[in-house]
């Protein structure tokens, strides 16, 4: 039995939306994010072509792109945890996204330490370079609290999910593989009809409902020929006694 978590772990996305909605988008952002990683550097350094991060160094788009290929494997894995409600294959991709967190967390970092006063805009640097790189530091501290934020909920929404998974169990597969035994057994009913050469509708109790079976019932579940409701089981029939003592 799974053990209860010291952190409360989150019951919706966003306020209202379900846990397997919020799953779903973050792995949609996440296999898009690295599908652009993987086309601006084939266009950048393969074809040569200026797209988004062409100024950046091709060693560090040779890194991402080269991350966002190593991802997608993952985020397969993390689709087919969401399709199966599998907490293994979900837990692999969360392993993934933390790890993906942190490594983009540093680089991010060291950008904005770095960077942030190099490339000020012109309407910035009209007002002073003082004023200009405090404006940046501020835009650079902003930027870095919302990416924690957004990354952060996105892992703790997937760490949610696998929680519920495991503590929920292996139910909702159990529940798939019952419905798919009884989906084959009544494949193996048989599907008795009477009435002339077996064309009428099938009757109400069925019989048999399967060959040997103790559910099929001993008597009745026949349908009459002529819609009569009396079975004369005397001989010679009580009709045919009857005429014959008229006559």
């Amino acid at each position: 039995m799974a053990k209860a978590s010291p952190i409360q772990p989150l019951e919706y996305f966003c306020c209202g939306c379900s846990l397997d909605f919020g799953v779903f988008i973050i792995l949609c952002v996440h296999a898009c994010v690295s599908a652009m990683y993987i086309f601006t550097t084939v266009a950048n350094i393969v074809f040569e072509t200026p797209t988004l991060g062409f100024r950046v160094s091709p060693d560090t788009q040779t890194f991402n792109c080269g991350f966002a290929l190593a991802g997608l494997p993952f985020i397969i894995s993390g689709f087919s945890g969401m399709k199966y409600q599998h907490e293994t294959h979900l837990r692999i991709y969360l392993y993934w996204l933390m790890l993906t967190f942190i490594i983009d967390f540093v680089f991010v970092l060291i950008d904005q330490v770095k960077n942030n006063c190099l490339h000020i805009p012109q309407i910035f640097a009209e007002s002073g370079g003082s004023f200009a790189c405090g404006v940046m530091r501020i835009i650079s501290i902003i930027t870095l609290v919302m990416f924690l934020s957004f990354m952060g909920y996105a892992v703790f929404t997937v760490w949610s999910r696998c929680l519920e998974l495991q503590i929920g169990g292996s139910a909702p597969s159990l529940e798939a593989l019952l419905t798919q035994a009884r989906h084959d057994e009544a494949a193996l009913v048989y599907q008795h009809r009477s009435g002339l050469l077996g064309t009428g509708p099938p009757p109400k109790d069925g019989i048999p409902v399967v060959y040997g079976s103790l559910a099929s019932p001993m008597y009745s579940g026949s349908n009459s020929i002529f819609g009569g409701d009396v079975h004369d089981v005397t001989f010679p029939p009580r009709a045919t006694a009857g005429s014959r003592r008229t006559a």
